[in-house]
């Protein structure tokens, strides 16, 4: 026979049930009004992007594979330039994802000779551990950014559990890698500090503060924008995305007041990137919306070029594609495919999460993952991409 709780009983279990709610309102208050809003609510707006040359002559594309062979699986490279027009590459590998050995890898690119030397092993769970002082299970994106005093960043993430339990770390180098500062985690959210990721690579506002380009998968997917001080202590977020719309956004600035946000899309229709837009410094950005561009649901890049339109990468049919804007996104050109004449036909081929740069000779520079087995580079100039 069923008996009924007394009432003294219900009472009790209504006010834990309360209690309860009122916590996880409090908590969901945090978690989105807990730090100042607005990436640029000062109006420092952005660095003006410098005058690059247009690369002129015969077209050139050089290939080349980073040495990767370590390692069974790689993924999620990364670029920020160095002195002397050099180049420094991040991403992790190990026997699979999310593996207890993986571990995040640099090498240098050298373009006079147009080689990539060894591989270096740089973060590990041991190490990170090691500088966080707290439990690490997985190692996994990171972002670059070598600041206007010569400062190199490396943001990383770090989880003990999947994605959405995921935290951002800081690392920083006097010497453009060569030794590093103990790591430690950025203050990202009250909400346990946990769920915010990286992927496409910072910049820097014109009051020297660092715009880091950040995404949460926690509950409901959504992009933001952080700014940092010169500590790289969280200075105030921005929310660029609603209602799961997309993630792992890219900001490419187009002068002190003008920057395009392109968007890994999270919904299967349509198969287009997510853009935003702003025209006052970052203080406001536009609705996100699908843009011209086609994607199936993987990462894209983008980079302004010397001329200013909007080159991008973004996959497409397993085929990672090169596009370029002349409108800041609203309609966009096919102009290359990154695998063609590169590689062997390979029906099951897949080329993911690319990163593009441009530098300041005016060269322009593609990374991308190939089948989770490879990071392949592309080195080109604007010739080629003229190529009809």
């Amino acid at each position: 026979m069923l008996r009924h709780a007394p009432s003294s009983v219900k009472a009790q279990m209504r006010v834990r049930a309360l209690l309860l709610l009122w916590i996880a309102l409090v908590f969901a208050a945090l978690w989105t009004y807990g730090m100042p809003a607005g990436a640029a609510s000062a109006g420092v707006g952005f660095v003006p992007p410098a005058a690059r040359p247009v690369t002129s002559g015969e077209p050139y594309l050089h290939a080349s594979m980073l040495d990767g062979n370590s390692v069974r699986s790689v993924h999620s490279c990364t670029l920020v330039e160095l002195s002397g027009g050099r180049l420094r590459a991040f991403w992790y590998g190990g026997s699979r994802e999310g593996a207890l050995d993986v571990a995040i890898y640099t090498a240098v690119y050298d373009p006079a000779v147009r080689t990539w030397s060894r591989e270096r092993a740089l973060i590990d769970r041991a190490n990170s551990q090691d500088g966080l002082q707290r439990c690490v299970q997985k190692l996994g994106n990171s972002c670059a950014l070598l600041d206007s005093s010569g400062k190199l960043w490396l943001f990383f993430v770090t989880s003990m559990t999947g994605w959405s339990g995921s935290s951002i770390n800081v690392t920083t180098s006097p010497d453009e890698g060569e030794t590093w500062t103990p790591p430690r985690r950025l203050v990202t959210s009250p909400f346990l500090n946990l769920s915010t990721l990286v992927r496409n690579p910072p910049f820097q506002f014109a009051d020297g503060t660092i715009g880091l380009p950040v995404y949460h998968e926690f509950l409901s997917k959504f992009c933001e924008l952080l700014r940092l001080d010169g500590d790289g202590n969280v200075l105030s977020k921005q929310r660029l995305t609603q209602d799961r719309l997309a993630i792992q956004p890219a900001i490419v600035p187009f002068g002190a007041q003008e920057a395009v946000c392109l968007m890994r899309p999270t919904y299967s229709s349509p198969k287009r990137v997510i853009g935003s837009r702003t025209t006052d410094g970052g203080r406001t950005w536009s609705a996100a919306a699908p843009l011209g561009l086609t994607s199936d649901r993987s990462g894209v890049a983008g980079v302004r070029m010397p001329d200013g339109g909007l080159l991008a990468a973004a996959r497409v049919m397993r085929k990672l594609t090169l596009s370029v804007s002349r409108d800041q996104g609203t309609t966009w050109q096919t102009v290359a495919h990154a695998s063609e004449g590169l590689v062997a036909e390979d029906p099951n081929e897949r080329t993911t999460y690319p990163c593009l740069l441009l530098t300041k000779a005016g060269e322009y520079h593609l990374v991308f993952t190939y089948n989770r087995r490879e990071i392949r580079h592309m080195h080109f100039n604007q010739a080629w991409l003229d190529l009809p």
